[in-house]
């Protein structure tokens, strides 16, 4: 029973009892997916504002108008921390189950509070972006242990792991796989879905359990070799959107992973023309054809550092190694921030890097790298050990001259 209180969005008190209010419990749940979409408050702020959402108008005992005003990054934290959208009541710092009907599934409640305490542990040094836990809320082990977003900082550098609760509460001893590394579990997993698009029987074997998408199977399979195909030129935000809109649970079994893709929603993508995780009303209930995808992995130790190895990753083994291949990423990491509007000028992304402005803008020239020089680069070949110093100070933008200054070495 509602004890008194501002109505939070999406509910209004009738003889103290919450109610569903249909309009404003569409916009809780757009607020919720776009969170878990977005990986920030202050980006799901800027969307807020751009679609000018307003925050609950009210009318107060003595009749005071109040409300109606853009969401503070304050409110918004406080509404996606609020669990009365699940359909229980927090009292005293104990939650009980209230008598108001839920407006969200409690899985996107709790995906949205693991993203959220991820992103606020640890201090944020000034104008940096903390790369989001994209898998927060999904990882378990066989135990059904949940894995938490956590990280440790090494000589100003930092490093993100996923912690099993087991080890966190002290529930048993730390093993190997008390704690995955971030990068490396989310790459596997973004490894492993491209595969997927790119097989036609993984597809076809699961569109084919429903009805509905047996009528557009060929269409979801030429969409899925499309995408996949394409698969590098996504940008880490797009791959990010992609990997939470389908996978529902990663497992580790032994030295096995496990990947629970949402058939339904990974064909919903497929048919449109972007992955853009509006495209999906979230509020819909999902999973009911989920396709079980497996990849083996060992553990290792590379200079200190714990990693996750496929089966077949060993030609990929050194492409840290490669000063050029570094460098890369780099650039074509500020091109997506300069596109997104968060970089203006040189001056402020060579701030940011610590670097010299006339050095960091002879780095962004690699963003002109032809494709194909790009691709010698990632599979390690000749051109990766091309001196990096020498390439960024003589580096045509003609494709055609690139190739010709490549040839010459």
């Amino acid at each position: 029973m509602w004890m008194g209180g501002v109505a939070p969005l999406g509910y209004d008190v009738i003889d103290r009892q919450l109610i569903v209010n249909s309009e404003e419990a569409k916009v809780v749940r757009e607020i919720f997916s776009q969170y878990l979409s977005l990986g920030s408050v202050a980006a799901l702020k800027q969307y807020l504002d751009q679609k000018k959402l307003r925050t609950k108008l009210r009318t107060s005992a003595s009749g005071h108008a109040f409300g109606g005003k853009p969401y503070s990054r304050g409110g918004l934290y406080k509404l996606l921390n609020n669990q009365v959208y699940t359909g229980r009541i927090a009292h005293r710092g104990e939650s009980y189950s209230g008598e108001q009907q839920a407006i969200l599934e409690p899985e996107t409640w709790e995906k949205v509070r693991a993203l959220l305490a991820a992103n606020n542990q640890g201090h944020r040094q000034p104008g940096r972006r903390v790369a989001p836990s994209i898998l927060a809320g999904l990882v378990f082990d066989a135990d059904d242990n949940r894995y938490t977003p956590t990280h440790a900082v090494k000589k100003d550098r930092r490093y993100r792991y996923y912690t099993s609760q087991a080890v966190i509460q002290k529930q048993k001893k730390p093993s190997s796989l008390g704690r995955i590394p971030a990068r490396e579990l989310e790459q596997v997993v973004s490894s492993r879905i491209q595969r997927l698009l790119a097989s036609p029987q993984e597809l076809a074997a699961s569109c084919l359990e429903s009805s509905e998408l047996a009528n557009d199977l060929g269409r979801v399979i030429e969409a899925a070799q499309a995408r996949a195909e394409k698969w590098s030129e996504l940008t880490s935000q797009q791959s990010a959107e992609l990997v939470r809109s389908v996978v529902r649970r990663v497992v580790f079994r032994g030295s096995e992973l496990e990947i629970e893709v949402d058939v339904e929603a990974l064909a919903a993508g497929l048919l449109h023309k972007e992955w853009n995780a509006s495209n999906e009303d979230r509020s819909q209930p999902r999973g009911r054809h989920l396709l079980t995808v497996k990849c083996s992995f060992t553990l290792a130790r590379r200079r200190g550092e714990l990693r996750l190895v496929l089966p077949d990753s060993s030609t990929h083994s050194n492409q840290s190694n490669s000063p050029l291949l570094k460098a890369i990423v780099m650039a074509q990491g500020w091109k997506e921030r300069i596109i997104a509007g968060q970089i203006y000028s040189v001056q402020q992304l060579a701030s940011e890097a610590k670097l010299n402005s006339r050095y960091a803008a002879r780095v962004l020239r690699l963003t002109t790298l032809s494709p194909e020089i790009v691709d010698e680069v990632v599979l390690d070949g000749p051109m990766a050990g091309w001196p990096l110093s020498h390439l960024i100070t003589s580096l045509p933008l003609n494709w055609h001259d690139q190739g010709s200054l490549f040839s010459r070495r």
